[in-house]
């Protein structure tokens, strides 16, 4: 039951990367292909079987990348405000999610040329409104206790070997799981390295 959310979460990425897809490239042969990898991927499959927030995460990038195209498409102030909600969401399930509104930012500068228009400045609107949303968990956020019990890993000094073992398997299980963690052993480690 602990798995059941985030289940369900990874079900709606389904159709959530059918319908980006369609507002991105208006094709259904894509949407179809784009559904089908997202489907069988490892990683996506993996986190819809555990009680983390990681499945929550990924369809809050693939949502409010949806409402971010819909809104620079139609520019209204229902799709700015459904931006600013997904936004907001994102933010609210994952900090790292601050780096996605971010490069949404720099796509919409691109998409108006690096001019003043009222799609750039409605974007801004929303993206505050989205930040200012987030305020009240800052507040404990900043003054979070040092100890907490179960994020002591986010304290935890790693070399630059071991930095670059975890982030090859983070990356080869976006494709393939190959089954390698930090906590292999070396000549485990050392075989899969080239399929890496």
């Amino acid at each position: 039951s602990l798995r059941s959310l985030a289940a369900v979460f990874s079900l709606l990425m389904l159709p959530a990367i059918w319908f980006l897809c369609r507002e991105l490239f208006q094709s259904q042969a894509i949407s179809w292909v784009a559904t089908a990898l997202l489907a069988i991927s490892p990683i996506q499959i993996v986190y819809a079987q555990e009680a983390r927030h990681y499945s929550l995460w990924m369809l809050t990038i693939l949502l409010s990348s949806l409402a971010l195209l819909r809104a620079l498409r139609l520019n209204t102030w229902k799709s700015w405000a459904l931006y600013a909600l997904s936004v907001s969401a994102g933010i609210y399930t994952h900090l790292f999610f601050a780096l996605v509104a971010i490069g949404h930012g720099i796509y919409t500068l691109f998409v108006n040329r690096f001019k003043w228009t009222r799609t750039l400045a409605s974007y801004l609107l929303a993206s505050v409104v989205a930040v200012l949303s987030f305020i009240p968990w800052l507040i404990p956020l900043v003054n979070r206790d040092k100890n907490l019990e179960g994020v002591s890993w986010m304290d935890e000094q790693l070399s630059l070997p071991q930095m670059i073992v975890r982030l090859a398997g983070v990356l080869s299980r976006t494709f393939v799981d190959l089954g390698v963690s930090p906590t292999d052993s070396r000549s485990a480690m050392i075989a899969v390295a080239p399929l890496i």
